[in-house]
């Protein structure tokens, strides 16, 4: 009794959006889980240092520079990842607000035939009992 529901459910999905979607969605989730686990798998800037301490005062200045850059190159590919997380996101929102609008019609629809179906069963029994009155 369930399969004729779930097949009227996939009929309303709108599958032509869906699936011209697609291949973005799988496009951005791959270019975001690419630049995650790149992330991941660069050296601390406690390891790139050398356990030698340096003397001299210029010395730890460009080790401090240097250290600098490499946090602001990390904070700029954080802000990347965050761009492209919000558009993969936006996007399956989007679809989300397709599907819920889809069920929403579903349920209208089923709502109708629920009550038809109630009028015609007992347009069928006045009928039944009509029939066997006047026999």
């Amino acid at each position: 009794m369930a399969i004729p529901w779930l097949a009227a459910a996939f009929k309303a999905i709108p599958w032509k959006e869906v699936v011209t979607a697609a291949p973005s969605l799988v496009e951005s989730t791959k270019k975001l889980w690419s630049s995650v686990t790149r992330t991941q798998k660069q050296p601390s800037p406690a390891n790139e240092q050398s356990g030698e301490s340096s003397s001299t005062h210029s010395d730890q200045l460009s080790a401090i520079e240097a250290r600098f850059l490499v946090l602001e190159a990390r904070t700029a590919e954080i802000a990347r990842q965050a761009v492209t997380s919000a558009e993969l996101v936006k996007s399956l929102a989007e679809q989300n607000a397709q599907l819920v609008r889809a069920v929403e019609i579903l349920r209208l629809r089923t709502r109708k035939l629920v009550w038809f179906a109630g009028v015609l069963g007992l347009a069928t029994g006045f009928l039944f009992l009509w029939m066997m009155l006047y026999k």
